[in-house]
């Protein structure tokens, strides 16, 4: 049986009650059993292999809707608010020089997480992301996956730039760039990461990281290989903050193109990493998206609002062609 094939025929089964539940959300009904987390893919013996993989194991992601299965990964505390309020961190420590990941993952200094755990606590679940939190996740629900793109990434930030994006699709709340910092006007604000949300009636936030002039993309697409001639959208969005609510679809999109890009694309220049996995990748997709008519749920905080609320990290430690661009 072809590999969707048996995907569907499995999905089938487990709404039909064939097979034990997905669900890891316990009940008055249910047994400490049946309490018992086991994600869909897992059950169909699935391993993601390609861009359509992925895709369409997470259109049948539900950990959003699962309590006990959701706070296995995130352990968030009590919170005095309601809805998502999750802030999510990445951090995987890597060698500046080879570009290889840390034998220890804690390899890093943590002030900043503690800080930002305290300055919001009650309010939001702090979750930071590191290494073997991210692959006990990523193996659990999204079998091949982790070997795939670790197999498949030029270096350590890719797997950074891509499960970002995962990690907001599956859980929802605001993904915040390790060192980044609100502005002084935003620490004013009472709630100041409430402004980070998506508003009502919008499915997700994202934020303009700058304008890129109409030369300047003429060159890029002139001189990035990765570009093949064809010049970057002008509008750049940022990949160091965003937020969405769970489940969201442009975030599916993102993925999608991400992993496409991954396997097809291949990394000979610094910049190539940001137009197939980060920023770059990023604005295509939503400029796509845009066109596609589908992106009117989504609300985006132009440049000129972005830069009083926000301050960005750069710290270009993905770079190893010392000064070359193209």
């Amino acid at each position: 049986m072809p590999r969707r094939a048996s995907l569907q025929a499995a999905l089938l089964a487990a709404a039909a009650g064939l097979l034990p539940t997905a669900s890891g959300l316990a009940v008055a009904s249910e047994s400490s059993a049946e309490a018992e987390a086991w994600p869909l893919s897992r059950l169909s013996g699935i391993q993601i292999k390609s861009a359509s993989d992925l895709d369409w194991a997470m259109q049948r992601q539900d950990l959003h809707t699962h309590f006990n299965r959701r706070q296995k990964y995130l352990k968030c505390p009590v919170l005095n608010t309601t809805g998502t309020h999750i802030v999510h961190m990445l951090y995987f420590p890597w060698n500046k020089t080879t570009q290889t990941l840390k034998a220890n993952e804690s390899d890093f200094d943590h002030e900043f997480y503690v800080r930002f755990s305290a300055l919001l606590q009650g309010k939001y679940c702090v979750k930071l992301w590191q290494l073997s939190d991210m692959r006990t996740y990523v193996k659990a629900e999204y079998p091949g996956l982790w070997e795939l793109v670790e197999q498949k990434a030029d270096r350590p930030v890719a797997l950074v730039d891509f499960y970002r994006l995962l990690v907001v699709h599956d859980f929802g709340g605001i993904f915040w760039q390790y060192g980044s910092e609100l502005t002084n006007s935003a620490l004013r604000l009472s709630d100041p990461f409430d402004q980070f949300l998506p508003p009502k009636g919008k499915s997700a936030r994202l934020l303009v990281e700058k304008w890129i002039t109409e030369a300047d993309a003429e060159e890029m697409g002139r001189t990035r290989k990765s570009r093949k001639g064809v010049p970057p959208t002008l509008r750049r969005i940022a990949t160091q903050v965003f937020s969405a609510s769970p489940h969201n679809e442009f975030l599916r999109f993102a993925s999608q193109r991400a992993i496409s890009n991954l396997l097809t694309i291949p990394v000979e220049r610094d910049y190539d990493i940001l137009e197939t996995m980060g920023n770059g990748m990023f604005s295509e997709a939503f400029n796509d998206y845009v066109k596609l008519g589908k992106a009117n749920d989504i609300d985006v905080v132009d440049f000129e609002e972005t830069r009083h609320i926000v301050r960005y990290s750069h710290t270009f430690s993905w770079r190893r062609d010392k000064g070359r661009c193209c």
